[in-house]
């Protein structure tokens, strides 16, 4: 009898939390499917800009160096645009950032040499635990400073430049007076590094690395 009635018990136990577990279950995979969409997506991303990063690099080759390109917003009088994102994503980690002896150098430092492929499937983003948006709009880099010109404009002299990092989709820069970096999403990295890189050879000595 009382075996008997254990059974019932985890029978109506069993039928009570079904509904619960088919839930949970349910969760769990549809957060599965977002994960794993959301990497396909960038890994479809990061090859595709990829893939302009090196036809772009072909084409400067092709003619000496980088060249101006069209901006659509009034620059400061003598500033030449040589780079444009139509739509860029604007970020600062939560926790300021203390630069180290390396990146206090005179000349601003690379993550990633100018010219060196990054690899696919990760993002810059990655590397913080918490991230505040300040701004989306075009990012324009010119011969003296990188904007932001949006709903809010970021400004940030060229010469101002400490760090330098990269993914494919990502562009971080922080600068000597700046408590934290900015990060740029939706942006073809490595074509941006490559801009500010040799926009900034042509002034100083700028370490590969």
């Amino acid at each position: 009898m009382q075996s008997l009635m254990t059974i019932e018990t985890l029978e109506w136990i069993l039928l009570v939390s079904s509904p619960f577990l088919a839930i949970a279950t349910a969760c769990m995979l549809y957060n599965a499917y977002c994960a794993s969409n959301r990497r396909e997506k960038r890994l479809l991303t990061d090859h595709r800009l990829n893939a302009d990063y090196f036809t772009w690099r072909e084409w400067i080759r092709a003619r000496g160096g980088i060249q101006p390109v069209f901006c659509s917003r009034v620059l400061e009088e003598g500033e030449v645009c040589f780079a444009c994102e139509r739509e860029a994503f604007a970020y600062e980690p939560l926790m300021p950032h203390v630069l180290s002896e390396e990146e206090m150098a005179d000349a601003p430092v690379f993550d990633t040499a100018c010219g060196v492929p990054v690899g696919e499937g990760w993002s810059i983003l990655d590397c913080f635990e918490g991230i505040n948006f300040i701004g989306k709009g075009f990012l324009f880099v010119t011969n003296r400073n990188l904007y932001l010109k949006g709903l809010k404009e970021i400004k940030i002299p060229l010469d101002d430049l400490q760090v330098v990092a990269t993914s494919c989709s990502n562009f971080l820069v922080e600068t000597k007076t700046m408590d934290r970096p900015v990060i740029f999403t939706r942006v073809n990295g490595q074509k941006l590094r490559d801009t500010v890189y040799m926009l900034l050879e042509k002034r100083m000595n700028v370490p590969r690395s």
